[in-house]
């Protein structure tokens, strides 16, 4: 039985991602609370015209995502240096948003075209994800 069909290779794969916060090199160790979408993983669903909301990851930490499969996937993202522009440019096009909900990018529920973000000197980076 090969290493991929193998229920224990994946049970003790350090890339299942239950597995990924407790490895002893990960310092999410240190949390002794399951944080949901930190030390518990989440699925989000993907299709043809999904979106995404631009956010802030939950503690300024990383993220991981895998294309089980389907055709390539494209994501947008700001350099970590542009975040203050990035939020500047969004509270001056939707300034009613943030009014009534200051932390609007840590709640996943904005959307803004890469270009408005661009056109207003937000530099975004693209990143297109195949299988091979």
């Amino acid at each position: 039985m090969s290493a991929v069909s193998d229920p224990q290779h994946y049970l003790t794969s350090g890339w299942n991602l239950n597995n990924m916060p407790v490895l002893d090199a990960s310092v999410l160790t240190h949390i002794t609370a399951d944080i949901c979408g930190m030390k518990v993983p989440w699925l989000y669903v993907g299709m043809c015209f999904s979106s995404f909301c631009w956010h802030i990851e939950d503690h300024w930490s990383y993220s991981i995502n895998y294309l089980h499969w389907g055709e390539p996937k494209t994501w947008y993202g700001a350099p970590g240096y542009a975040a203050e522009h990035l939020e500047s440019v969004m509270k001056k096009l939707a300034p009613e948003l943030f009014e009534s909900q200051p932390d609007l990018l840590h709640q996943l529920v904005t959307i803004m075209n890469p270009n408005t973000l661009m056109n207003n000197g937000v530099p975004v980076i693209c990143s297109v994800f195949t299988l091979i």
